[in-house]
């Protein structure tokens, strides 16, 4: 009516209709499109979470066998450093307990066996230094890999609950869609559409 008044002339209230079902048609259409690109980029997300999540799970694994390993090591180490030790003890005893004329042939022996168990000690010290060290930063790494599986998890849960209302949006758009065909159709659903 007012396109009349401008000299413009009224479209029949039936073209007007079909013209007014055909955009919300293409609206639909187009909004099935948007959550078909949604669905797409939160499929390739949880592709992506699944594959940190196993690869976070995999350096887990390591670290917990390696953490094993480096307990077993510390626990050699502080055998052998307890031998050493108790060898120590027994090289001095065997210096105060010499006879006065083998006493400086043994005493060379001795001062000479000292000198290198006072070396493995000090090589298996260090051996344990190290390795506590490593058994240290092993667990931290382990804690921090622990915390980011479960950051994963949660990240997970988020993306499979929106594919699931994306999901339901786009059986939503489908269900609509099928509607107006099937108004515009007198009714009937066209074939493949059943």
């Amino acid at each position: 009516k007012k396109g009349s008044q401008h000299g413009i002339p009224p479209i029949p209230e039936l073209e007007l209709q079909l013209l007014m079902e055909g955009q919300q048609e293409r609206d639909l259409i187009q909004a099935e499109k948007l959550v078909n690109m949604k669905k797409a980029k939160h499929e390739e997300a949880l592709k992506s979470n699944t594959e940190d999540l196993n690869h976070v799970e995999g350096v887990i694994t390591t670290l917990t066998e390696r953490k094993k390993d480096l307990k077993e090591q510390r626990e050699k180490l502080i055998s052998q450093l307890q031998e050493v030790k108790t060898k120590l003890v027994e090289n001095e005893k065997k210096l105060g307990d010499g006879a006065k004329e083998k006493k400086e042939k043994k005493e060379m022996k001795h001062i000479k066996i000292n000198e290198e168990l006072e070396q493995r000690k000090k090589e298996l010290d260090e051996l344990l230094k190290n390795t506590e060290k490593l058994l240290e930063t092993t667990e931290d790494l382990i804690i921090r890999m622990t915390e980011r599986k479960a950051k994963l998890k949660n990240d997970r849960e988020q993306i499979e609950k929106q594919l699931n209302e994306i999901e339901t949006q786009r059986e939503e758009i489908q269900g609509k869609l099928q509607s107006e065909k099937a108004e515009g159709k007198g009714g009937e659903l066209p074939k493949g559409d059943e």
